[in-house]
């Protein structure tokens, strides 16, 4: 925890903020001086305990600067502000630092002044992008923008977060029903049936993501040791996950999420697809791993291939072929990605009304049951048989009951 001491001296006091970096006892003390007050000495602490007390000294003073504000730009802050966060992957990092350097610094709005950034530049730069981006793109440049600015107002900067109250555009402009692909048994089959043909060492594929849910992170970051076929059920666990790097490498890391870190059962079919990727091999091995067997499996290997599958092999420059593969051939009427096999077992396992949405999210690694609902509810054909027995449960009376005698249907 921050603390605020106070330092006297011939010429008045000054106040002394020290704390822990990471809040814990084996981090190095960080301490900043405050001349102003000690008002401003106890929003230091309080930027300081806000941000997990994971931030240096150094970063705090960038945060702090009391340069004039009116040399800021609203581009400089967002720099500023990426620079210190703190607790997020390298390639969140370079993410941000791309949406400021393509959509913020490029626009007027970040010439302004930070100190002159009004809900009107905000809400221009919001209409600027409308029509040529995507609403969630939208949305995830607003969010951005509308984190850097939230710090400038906690610290004064500005009297309030002038991203607060701005209108996205409607997200909604394409049911979720025609963004995803969901895909019956007798179609993963047929897929996997055509890459036993072209690459038949990754041919369960899709039917380890379809039977599972995992994100292609999660499946080809499993190590032989995290499954248990000989358990009641027999189950996986998802320990880890593969993390794009800054500089466009791939590092093992934590899940996606504190929910994604999860075991869930598997059924007899995948247990015997699993059976022989397991045996003999040692519990550090890739469950799924590249083609020499060793090294990591890249998506887009894998997506090469599904793409072959899917819509015949790529033409060579200059080339012209006919439409081949299984949609070409008209044997396949869905364009289905990788992703939608994570989609699509979602879709097998809510059509049974026995299963619970808390138990996908639970299963999918949702971190909130808002995002399944969200993602997945309207798959939920049930719903409405369910909301009417329990209406007809209901005794009629009053009105109702009235209608009925007169035989009004």
């Amino acid at each position: 925890m921050a603390k605020v001491w106070e330092r006297k001296n011939k010429t008045g006091s000054t106040w002394k903020v020290s704390w822990r970096l990471g809040g814990g006892r084996d981090g190095s003390w960080q301490s900043l001086t405050v001349a102003s007050s000690k008002a401003d000495a106890d929003d230091v602490a309080a930027l300081a305990k806000r941000h997990g007390h994971r931030l240096t000294a150094d970063q705090i003073r960038e945060l702090i600067d009391p340069t004039p504000q009116t040399s800021i730009t609203a581009t400089d802050w967002c720099k500023r502000f990426v620079t210190s966060l703190t607790g997020i992957e390298p390639a969140t990092r370079g993410e941000y630092e791309r949406i400021i350097d393509q959509h913020i610094a490029g626009r007027p709005l970040g010439r302004i002044a930070l100190a002159d950034v009004t809900r009107e530049h905000v809400r221009l730069w919001v209409r600027s992008q409308e029509g040529t981006l995507s609403p969630k793109s939208i949305s995830n440049h607003h969010s951005v923008l509308s984190a850097a600015l939230g710090e400038a107002a906690a610290l004064g900067k500005l009297p309030t977060n002038p991203c607060r109250g701005v209108r996205l555009p409607r997200r909604d402009d394409h049911t979720v029903a025609e963004e995803h692909c969901y895909l019956t048994p007798s179609e993963v089959g047929l897929i996997c049936g055509e890459l036993e043909r072209f690459a038949p060492w990754c041919a369960d594929i899709p039917w380890l993501l379809a039977r599972t849910g995992l994100r292609w992170s999660e499946l080809t970051a499993l190590q032989v040791g995290d499954v248990d076929l000989m358990g009641s059920p027999a189950t996986l666990t998802v320990a880890r996950s593969w993390k794009r790097q800054a500089d466009g490498s791939y590092a093992v890391g934590a899940p996606k999420t504190k929910r994604s870190r999860r075991t869930i059962s598997i059924d007899a079919a995948t247990v015997n697809l699993l059976a022989s990727r397991v045996a003999g091999r040692a519990a550090s091995a890739w469950l799924v791993p590249g083609p020499d067997g060793r090294s990591r499996l890249p998506r887009t290997t894998f997506a090469r291939h599904w793409s072959t599958v899917l819509n015949g092999p790529r033409p060579k420059p200059g080339e012209t072929r006919e439409p081949a593969g299984l949609v070409g051939a008209g044997m396949l009427e869905k364009a289905p990605r990788v992703h939608d096999l994570r989609h699509t077992h979602a879709s097998w396992l809510l059509d049974d009304p026995t299963v619970s949405m808390y138990r996908v999210q639970r299963r999918m690694g949702h971190e909130s049951i808002t995002t399944t609902e969200g993602v997945y509810g309207h798959l939920r054909a049930d719903g409405d048989v369910a909301i009417l027995a329990a209406l007809d449960a209901v005794t009629a009376a009053g009105p109702i009951a009235a209608t009925e005698s007169v035989g009004v249907v």
